[in-house]
């Protein structure tokens, strides 16, 4: 169990507590935001869908143009910690909401963290309660918090932005044997794409699902259980006619996942496929109408060219796959490297350009000592100004992090800047 000191709780309890929590939160949203893909200054303004990868487990971190953000799942237990870091460095203080898919420790073991370390204003589960003490964790977190739990259930609605909604196709039923079709089938809209979400759903819900006669199609599908062949059936899958296909999962996991059955499905179907056990975290960013990835997928066709590579938004913990950036010419973006202090542990970057420059996804590389600062979401340098990013004990206008770690090093370091796009613009 995660916490042998806490006083165990009877199952009478918990399933009370849950009932008690199961009450309302809002969606309101009211602002709109316009943008235009693959343009810097306007990187902050794309829609962010971050797949973390916490080995065998899920957790899917959502960003909105206009700052909203949502979270599903944070993993097993021993993973709670990574994600709140992880959220923290996308520069991310609240969740306007959170998702809980099912009970199963690999998706709701590092709530708990997420609920107690953050500042978290909506929380969504199905109703179906657990004796575990992973699920009397998360619901402790959530009284703690003095929040209520929503129901996450068919036909919820939620608006995320002015043209951003996620909908909920199920669960529909009010028993199921199998825990994991609890799990919500989801679909985020936003302009021209979307994104099916299917936590562990397996056949039987898609089998639901199918039966509603809803508009399925998506340019993104999440797998379901982790590519176990207990779900993403023919069907499921022709009704989705995905571009390209997510699944998330621990490398050498014991269960086998992604199955043989699953990938074949998606290698016939020609759909591009994204794993984290593969790529480590991986990030898809849109703007309504095109949608970038910062990994290369197993492409399993060559006829598709919207998707672009390395593109305009990095994750914060890539496992590195050999896919890191245009790192072969130096682009001239007008913001470089004018100092680097490596005993002060301080760099100074500045911005001589005329305009400001939204550094949103932007990246500072300490080659010796291996480490990369990412510069906060909305970020905008001014036109002829500077910025300090200190590290150790220094004192700057951004830390490299909040403990005093030391990231350059002493006997002959170097440094580089990089793009939203992942283009190399400076080096000192």
């Amino acid at each position: 169990m995660k916490r042998s000191n806490r006083k165990k709780l009877s199952i009478v309890i918990i399933v009370c507590l849950f009932i008690i929590l199961n009450i309302g939160c809002s969606n309101t949203n009211k602002n709109p935001s316009d943008s235009i893909l693959y343009n810097s200054d306007v990187v902050s303004a794309n829609l962010a869908i971050h797949f973390i990868d916490v080995g065998q487990g899920d957790s899917t971190l959502i960003q909105t143009p206009s700052g909203k953000t949502m979270l599903i799942d944070a993993g097993e237990n021993d993973k709670g910690k990574s994600v709140v870091n992880y959220i923290k460095k996308q520069g991310i203080k609240k969740l306007d909401y959170v998702i809980g898919t099912h009970p199963h420790s690999d998706h709701i073991g590092g709530l708990d963290n997420v609920i107690n370390s953050l500042d978290v204003k909506c929380v969504y589960m199905p109703k179906v309660s657990h004796n575990t003490e992973t699920f009397k964790d998360v619901l402790s977190a959530v009284r703690n918090k003095g929040l209520k739990v929503e129901t996450a259930k068919t036909g919820v609605k939620l608006n995320l932005d002015q043209n951003i909604k996620l909908e909920m196709f199920s669960p529909n039923l009010s028993k199921y044997d199998n825990l994991n079709n609890y799990s919500p089938i989801m679909k985020l809209t936003y302009g021209e794409v979307s994104f099916i979400f299917t936590g562990d759903a397996e056949a039987e819900v898609e089998k639901e699902v199918l039966t509603k006669n809803i508009n399925l199609k998506a340019d993104i599908l999440k797998l379901g259980h982790h590519g176990s062949s207990t779900s993403t059936t023919n069907r499921f899958l022709k009704a989705v006619s995905p571009k390209y296909a997510i699944i998330s999962a621990g490398k050498g996991n014991e269960y086998g996942h992604p199955h043989k059955e699953t990938i074949h499905k998606l290698i016939n179907a020609e759909i591009q496929i994204f794993r984290t056990d593969q790529l480590g975290t991986i990030v898809a960013v849109s703007n309504g109408k095109y949608i970038s990835f910062n990994k290369a997928g197993q492409k399993t066709v060559s006829k598709d060219n919207n998707i672009k590579y390395n593109s305009i938004f990095n994750a914060k913990n890539d496992v590195s796959s050999g896919e890191s950036g245009n790192k072969k010419d130096l682009i001239n973006t007008g913001v470089e490297i004018v100092n680097i202090d490596l005993e002060a542990e301080v760099v100074v970057i500045q911005n001589r350009n005329n305009t400001d420059v939204d550094m949103t996804g932007w990246k500072i590389v300490s080659i010796k000592g291996n480490q990369e600062f990412y510069f906060p979401r909305g970020y905008i340098l001014k036109a002829g100004e500077a910025v300090t990013v200190a590290s150790g004990e220094s004192k700057g206008d951004l830390r490299w992090s909040e403990k005093p770690v030391y990231i350059w090093s002493n006997d002959g370091d170097k440094g580089e800047l990089y793009d939203s796009r992942g283009n190399l613009v400076s080096n000192q």
